[in-house]
């Protein structure tokens, strides 16, 4: 319970943090053409090329040695995010970010700080706006010239990975966050129903929903790849991207291709938005049950409950403040995978271990049988306490730092030139080595995120070695 709730926290702070850069985005979105199409602004870069200037762009790059960035990237990166060298570069806070951070904890505290009920009426919105949104600009892509290609790419499986234990990992991984499990949420909501509540029922309604909403987000997503590919005559695999570049850099920038571009940027956005308000009300509302339990009158004073759902967003605050300063990307990154992935794994191991042996499978039937008045036969037995645990544990051992090629090399102290320097400093890497005596893994996974990453290496030496 403890784990769960620590977890529950670092995992709030740092999603709003998404949120915040949606509300960036959502409010430049209100101005044509859109600020991420152009590449005649102050944070672009003479290696920037849109559609209209491609040509004569491509032309000269291909007559230099610089390598040509797209307007959404520069955008994203030093617009929005305006990263420095490195994580150890913290910088200053970006103050449009800092707003729209305090922004959106400020709708949190508004929406859920009166109880369940109040924070129960706003999702009626909340959670059904985004498919009218959804199904709006799934019909305006699927539309678009390339679609079909990109939605047979995203729904036609490919048997072979289903022998990558890879694979495997990045699903159970995804599975756990997208369903909040080992999180609490979801048991601190369900509290809330009577003793006798269908509990099972929502479960399978739940998942299935949540399977679907995703099956209906990734053809949204995929149509809108498939026309990029079909633009830019290449396979979509290579216009792919993964992480927050989706959904900031990728997507972004094909809505600043279409008629009435705007439009469908705010359709977009307000999506997002809504989306992840909707899920923060659980998160948050689970992290504040986890002190009702302690503290009853947090749920029998209004006021009272007021103050510490204040408190709660405040203290969440200054800790998001963190991941929007310069630096603030690679903060984001540890916070993502060491409280978004690999500690869920652990507790959702120890939470079947706790259910399946401590207490006791049959002890557990028994309480559900009580509550629900039938037995759900030995099939959760064998999940609770086989499956699940080995699935976990298999997962969590596969969620080891991965080092690229050149990373498993050496760091070295780069001998970029001048020109070499301002593109790498740009992308948020740090090419002076000098004064480091070992590169620790959270540090190679932040490189391994950027993309000159491997440019920053190829002169590594022996006197940086790796740690583990």
């Amino acid at each position: 319970g403890c784990a769960s709730t620590l977890i529950n926290f670092l995992v709030n702070c740092y999603y709003t943090v998404i949120l915040g850069w949606g509300l960036h985005y959502l409010f430049f979105s209100f101005q044509s053409p859109l600020p991420w199409t152009l590449c005649d602004q102050w944070w672009n870069t003479d290696g920037c090329f849109s559609n209209t200037t491609e040509q004569v762009n491509r032309t000269q790059l291909d007559n230099s040695s610089t390598m040509g960035t797209d307007p959404s990237t520069e955008y994203w990166e030093n617009r929005v995010l305006q990263i420095s060298t490195g994580i150890d570069q913290v910088g200053n806070v970006q103050w449009e970010l800092a707003l729209c951070l305090l922004l959106a904890w400020t709708i949190i505290f508004l929406c859920i700080c009166k109880g369940i009920k109040t924070s129960g009426n706003v999702m009626y919105v909340t959670a059904t706006s985004p498919y009218v949104f959804m199904l709006i600009l799934l019909v305006r892509t699927a539309l678009l010239d390339g679609a079909k290609e990109g939605l047979i790419y995203y729904l036609k499986p490919d048997w072979t990975k289903l022998g990558d234990m890879q694979v495997w990992s990045d699903a159970g991984t995804q599975i756990f966050f997208s369903y909040a499990l080992s999180l609490g949420a979801l048991t601190a909501l369900g509290s809330y129903n009577s003793f006798h509540h269908n509990s099972v029922r929502d479960c399978v309604l739940f998942a299935l929903i949540n399977t679907l909403t995703s099956l209906l987000a990734g053809c949204v997503i995929f149509a809108t790849l498939g026309n990029m590919a079909k633009t830019a005559n290449v396979h979509i695999s290579t216009v792919a991207e993964s992480g927050p570049g989706l959904a900031f850099v990728i997507y972004p920038k094909a809505l600043g291709t279409m008629p009435y571009s705007p439009f469908w940027a705010v359709c977009f956005f307000l999506m997002l938005l809504l989306l992840g308000i909707d899920s923060m009300f659980g998160g948050v509302e689970g992290f504040v049950a986890a002190f009702a339990d302690y503290i009853p009158i947090i749920h029998s004073d209004v006021r009272f409950r007021c103050g510490v759902v204040g408190a709660v967003c405040v203290v969440s605050y200054l800790v998001g403040l963190s991941m929007v300063t310069n630096g603030g990307m690679y903060i984001f990154q540890l916070f993502d995978y060491f409280s978004g992935s690999r500690i869920i794994l652990v507790v959702g191991f120890l939470e079947t271990i706790a259910i399946g042996y401590v207490y006791g499978c049959g002890r557990f039937t028994k309480n559900m049988r009580l509550m629900y008045g039938f037995s759900l036969g030995w099939a959760p037995r064998i999940f609770w306490c086989v499956i699940t645990p080995c699935f976990t544990l298999r997962i969590k051992h596969l969620l080891k730092p991965r080092y690229s090629e050149a990373l498993e090399q050496r760091l070295c102290e780069s001998e970029a030139t001048e020109t070499n320097v301002k593109h790498n400093n740009k992308n948020g890497i740090a090419t002076d080595c000098s004064g480091r005596n070992q590169l620790s893994f959270e540090v190679v996974d932040l490189l391994e995120t950027t993309e000159s990453g491997l440019d920053v290496l190829e002169c590594a030496t022996n006197d940086f070695p790796l740690k583990q």
